[in-house]
């Protein structure tokens, strides 16, 4: 546990029970200060949060946006380029947003569409193309 809390990751405080013997120590994550990006990029939207290590919502940002240009005969395509360039704005004004303090331990995409089971790479998604 000694480690955990070296390294900032867990936070110890002390319990007072009022029963004898020695007071016990509480251990919670370090919610404040170690965060994981969790990004949400919808059809027609994108949601960016930082959750704390406890599972606390810290900040999140949520925009409309059409990541789509014109394609051949008139249709609509979707631009991956776009949209992978709206996401690195959104999660770099997210993190200037925190505590300068805050680390960012890991990054979560969830898109919609179809995934293919064995590799687990997004076969399909309306939004991307």
């Amino acid at each position: 546990m000694s480690e955990l809390v070296r390294v900032g990751l867990v936070e110890e405080t002390t319990v007072q029970s009022g029963s004898p013997g020695r007071p016990s120590l509480m251990v919670a994550p370090a919610s404040s200060t170690n965060v994981a990006i969790a990004v949400g990029l919808a059809v027609d939207s994108l949601t960016v949060a930082a959750v704390g290590l406890g599972g606390v919502v810290l900040a999140a940002r949520s925009s409309s946006a059409s990541r789509e240009r014109p394609g051949d005969d008139d249709e609509v395509q979707h631009d991956v380029d776009s949209a992978v360039a709206e996401i690195e704005r959104s999660i770099q004004r997210l993190v200037r947003s925190l505590d300068p303090a805050s680390r960012t331990l890991g990054v979560g995409v969830g898109v919609v569409g179809l995934v293919n089971r064995h590799d687990g790479s997004v076969a399909v998604a309306p939004n991307l193309g």
